[in-house]
């Protein structure tokens, strides 16, 4: 039996609950090694979501640029639509969280959103 799967699965949602709860050194280390697992197993969209909350876990420690540069990785490797909305979401607040987006940017990201969601308005 191939454990792997399970094993980043966990990591990944420890890092969440210990950031949850504050701890956000320890979530930072277990959520760098889900990212790293889930790169090692190949699986791109589990990568890319594990990045994604990597970028949102960063944020909240106040490691915005490292963040940042996590939040873009989730979208390279997002090979999954329905996840997409997420990436874009946590890059947004990423952005916003640095003072570095401007009104162009984040309308790029709700375009986006509202693209992948299905609601585009014209």
């Amino acid at each position: 039996i191939d454990l792997r799967f399970v094993i980043g699965a966990a990591k990944y949602s420890l890092g969440t609950a210990l950031a949850h709860l504050g701890a956000l050194r320890e979530a930072r280390a277990v959520a760098a090694e889900a990212v790293a697992e889930f790169q090692a197993q190949g699986d791109e969209r589990r990568t890319a979501s594990s990045r994604a909350s990597f970028a949102a876990i960063l944020r909240m420690d106040g490691a915005l640029d490292q963040a940042e540069i996590e939040a873009r990785h989730s979208l390279e490797g997002a090979g999954a639509p329905l996840f997409r909305p997420l990436f874009l979401a946590t890059l947004a607040d990423v952005l916003l969280a640095r003072g570095r987006a401007d009104a162009r940017e984040l309308a790029a990201v709700e375009r986006h959103l509202r693209a992948t969601l299905g609601r585009e308005r014209t």
